[in-house]
């Protein structure tokens, strides 16, 4: 069907088209002008105010229903606009349909319609009578539309719609609960009702597919008091006798700086509390509470004021950020990078004039290729980071979109960096140096970016912002660490759920992942900007040296594993058992519980809280520990083979400077705890994906729960008809992405790489030395799917490493990466553990062979091969 949406960039419009898309409805939307970005899922727009008949008249041509949002929501003292808008666009909107016999209308009523009276009856049902209240416009405006609609004989649907509150919402009615106080009237119940933006958007999207007609309420069955809601949001609570109360919001209309006009004033008196029989009689569930849309609410009120309404500044310039910023579109000069018949499905064109591309950093978290939803979120995650660095650091708006829209791509299904835009951006900021402020990440790779010249204003203000983003990491990232552990549930929990649950969960999981990411990565820039800062000052031990107390949260897994592996190398019958369970692989934690439960249960406490760490932690589709707990009792048994290694000492750091130097190691320490979070965030992502996909495989629609990973997020909650062939193709599509190896760095254009020369005896390879040591050993060159190769005291060679990986450096002599600077997580975690690490090293992965001999400086980088023999347990597939 094609459905045109008024009012569809709304606080709940904007759900409306995107669940109508989802559906399978072409959607258009009808607004005054034509937006930059068209909302997701919309087809088109019309341009048209909602009073202009003429315009209105020829956007209705077509279309086979009309869902009808458009509706003044500022109460105006001018009667005759809001009438205008309200009764005259809804007028417009009816003669349209008929005039082009368009029949179905799903309106967007309200509850108020009923009135707010003294004698209303604890629950009103859509028989009740419409009494609206003579003071409130738009009372009486909802009223006479239905009666107008109802007149023109359409098959027409009103939706009796409860106070909408959500995460999402930007309107006046999120305004008024975020203000300082929350007002009560004494004497009276205070009660509210409410519901959720998601769950008016997934009614009308069902509705307009529906015979569904007449009124029906939708609203969630349980009420709060203001007193409740208050305490939810923060906010004080002050209960004031309803004249004072009368008066105040009187006064303040009046005077034109309140937003409540006096009809209002009766919904805090009696707030008609709807009953939702017939919408359960429909067939419909709301998957919020009132409780809960509350409570989401918050995530995007903390830290918020409103005042008389007008913003007060944020009480931190982060603040919840949980949303996708529609995409930009492409250009007529963008192309793909890839050779023909070689690019994914999701691969980004390009902007020659911004041509260049690195995954030096960001495929130690995200390496392609990935699995479309995990591919979909990453690409979320990091370009709300990139809009977000605008905002925090007020930058110019030239940069800030460059920032927000081509900062990140996908090749080859994996995660890559516009190193264009970041040196633009790394120059432009007070006190850089050429190239400088992202070197800490990426290496040394020279590229040609845009120039941008900031006056001196602009540097102060940019300066400034950075200082109160700094200062604010701390805050920001134990708020994440919270929240994200607040919404993350467990595999038996997520059985629980209704369908409508679950589809709730699903998208809250995916918005608090973004906001614990967009947090963890401006924090990663934050620090990136110090270290760069501290290097050109010749202070660079202050940000890569070790500080015992650092207590880096990528490193707790470690951490954990070590402890529980100090008890199996006092115990020899635990020792013997452990090793003896790992010969059954999967089924080892079961059997040594059999024999030790109680070292058991303490195995099964740090998975639960650190199970969501793990070799390809972003990547939904890899078995992280919690999802393959042997793996972790793999590291244990290795751990407990040898003693502690004793820790290479961190470069002394002058007295004066010891302060600066915690200061930038609690920095770090606040960066990881923030990527924790976004890591935790994602693996209840992928559990909830998975019950998901179990729930889709019991109807019929996937073949197994891991299918989930190969849909969008849309179409795991509103599945295509031929999902099971999407699913196939894209499985093959990944199968045949990682036979090809897409370069590290490229220039507009990539080709697969071809083979390295390998380094023999004698032969040397220089890096950047960024974790102090020297050590001799044996080389295992590793990816993510053979970590468990690792033996003790061997020299750990990757192309990149995460923090899942983190584990595993406790078994490792030293650590070597092709990619990577001072801040990559081989660095931070290689000095965290006091072992020599050295990243960087052009093509070491595939230059060097598992068994040589390697002696590895870390601060110098040189990496010198001593023997090429090979050692027992190198693998065939190595050894050629």
């Amino acid at each position: 069907m094609r459905v045109l949406v008024t009012g569809a960039s709304g606080v709940f419009g904007r759900d409306v088209v995107r669940r109508l898309a989802l559906h399978g409805h072409e959607v258009v939307g009808l607004s005054r002008s034509r937006p930059e970005r068209l909302p997701a899922g919309m087809a088109d727009y019309r341009a048209a105010d909602i009073r202009d008949a003429d315009g209105v008249r020829r956007a209705v041509e077509g279309m086979d229903a009309v869902v009808h949002l458009a509706w003044n929501l500022v109460p105006n003292k001018d009667v005759s606009i809001t009438r205008s808008i309200d009764l005259g666009g809804t007028r417009n909107v009816v003669d349209a349909m008929n005039a082009h016999g368009v029949k179905r209308l799903v309106f967007a009523s309200s509850v108020m319609s009923y009135g707010c009276h003294p004698d209303n009856p604890a629950r009103l049902s859509e028989t009740s009578p419409q009494r609206p209240d003579p003071e409130s416009p738009y009372s009486l405006h909802k009223v006479d539309a239905e009666r107008m609609i109802v007149d023109a004989g359409l098959d027409a649907l009103m939706v009796r719609a409860g106070t909408v509150i959500g995460r999402q919402a930007d309107n006046i009615i999120a305004t008024n609960f975020a203000t300082p106080v929350l007002p009560g009237v004494k004497g009276y119940t205070n009660t509210m009702q409410f519901v959720h933006p998601e769950d008016v958007g997934r009614f009308f999207a069902q509705a307009v597919g529906e015979r569904w007609a007449g009124p029906v309420n939708l609203a969630a069955p349980d009420t709060l008091t203001m007193r409740e809601i208050a305490s939810i949001l923060g906010r004080r609570y002050v209960e004031l006798s309803r004249s004072s109360l009368e008066k105040l919001v009187a006064g303040l209309w009046h005077a034109g700086v309140g937003e409540l006009d006096p009809g209002s004033f009766r919904g805090l008196l009696w707030f008609p509390i709807v009953d939702t029989a017939r919408l359960e009689e429909l067939g419909f569930r709301c998957g919020w509470t009132s409780r809960e849309c509350v409570e989401d609410f918050a995530r995007a009120a903390a830290g918020r004021t409103h005042l008389l309404g007008r913003a007060l500044p944020a009480r931190s310039p982060f603040g919840y950020r949980g949303h996708v910023r529609p995409p930009a579109p492409a250009t007529d000069v963008m192309r793909p990078a890839g050779p023909d018949g070689l690019n994914g499905e999701f691969d980004s064109l390009v902007d020659p004039a911004l041509p260049d591309y690195s995954s030096a950093n960001t495929s130690e978290a995200m390496p392609g290729p990935m699995t479309p939803l995990a591919l979909e979120l990453s690409l979320n995650c990091m370009r709300t980071a990139g809009a977000v660095m605008g905002d925090l650091v007020k930058l110019p708006s030239e940069i800030a979109e460059l920032v927000a829209d081509r900062s990140t791509a996908s090749f080859g299904h994996g995660v890559f960096a516009n190193m264009s835009v970041i040196v633009a951006l790394s120059n432009a900021m007070p006190g850089a140096s050429e190239d400088a402020g992202w070197e800490s990440l990426f290496g040394d790779h020279k590229v040609t970016a845009p120039h941008f010249t900031l006056t001196v204003r602009d540097k102060v203000r940019i300066g400034a912002a950075a200082v109160r983003a700094i200062t604010a990491v701390r805050r920001e990232s134990e708020r994440v660490d919270r929240e994200v552990r607040g919404v993350v549930l467990d595999a038996g929990a997520l059985r629980e759920l209704t369908d409508e649950q679950l589809i709730a969960r699903l998208g809250l999981l995916h918005d608090v992942t973004i906001d614990a990411s967009t947090v963890s990565s401006n924090a990663a820039a934050f620090v990136a900007a110090v270290a760069s800062a501290l290097e050109q000052r010749g202070l660079g031990v202050l940000i890569t040296g070790r500080a015992d107390d650092t207590d880096l949260a990528s490193a707790a897994a470690l951490r954990a594993a070590g402890r529980l592996a100090d008890e199996v190398r006092a115990d020899g019958a635990l020792a013997a058992a452990a090793t003896a369970a790992l010969s059954d692989g999967p089924a080892a934690p079961a059997v040594l519980a059999r024999t030790h439960p109680a070292f058991a249960d303490r195995v099964r406490a740090a998975l639960a809280e650190h199970g969501h760490r793990g070799p390809r932690e972003l990547e939904l589709a890899s078995e992280v520990f919690a999802v393959a707990p042997h793996r972790f009792l793999e590291v244990i048994a290795k751990l407990a083979q040898h003693p502690p290694r004793a820790l290479t000492p961190p470069p002394a750091v002058p007295a004066h400077l010891r302060p600066l130097a915690a200061w930038c190691h609690r920095l770090q320490h606040y960066r990881e705890l923030g990527r924790d979070a976004w890591v935790r965030g994602t693996h209840g992502y992928r559990l909830a994906a998975l019950e998901r996909g179990r729930r889709l495989m019991t109807s019929g629609v996937l073949d197994r729960p891991d299918d989930a990973f190969y849909l969008t997020l849309d179409q795991l909650l509103a599945p295509p008809a031929d999902a099971r062939t999407v699913v196939a193709r894209r499985r093959a599509e990944r199968e045949r992405l990682k036979s090809i190896r897409v370069p590290t760095f490229f220039s507009r254009t990539w080709k697969p790489e071809a083979a390295d020369e390998s380094l023999h005896a004698g032969n040397a390879a220089t890096g950047i030395g960024v974790s102090p040591g020297v050590v001799r050993g044996t080389v295992r060159v590793l990816d993510a799917d053979a970590l468990e190769d690792l033996e003790p005291d061997e020299i750990l060679v990757a192309a990149y490493t995460d923090a899942g990986w983190t584990p595993y450096f406790g078994l490792a002599a030293a650590v070597i990466t092709d990619t990577g600077g001072q801040m990559s997580h081989a660095a931070v975690v290689a000095r965290e553990c006091g072992i020599p690490c050295v990243v960087s090293v052009p093509a070491a992965s595939r230059r060097l062979r598992t068994g040589q001999t390697v002696e590895v400086d870390g601060s110098t980088g040189r990496v010198t091969v001593l023997s090429d023999a090979l050692e027992i347990g190198a693998r065939p597939d190595e050894e050629n």
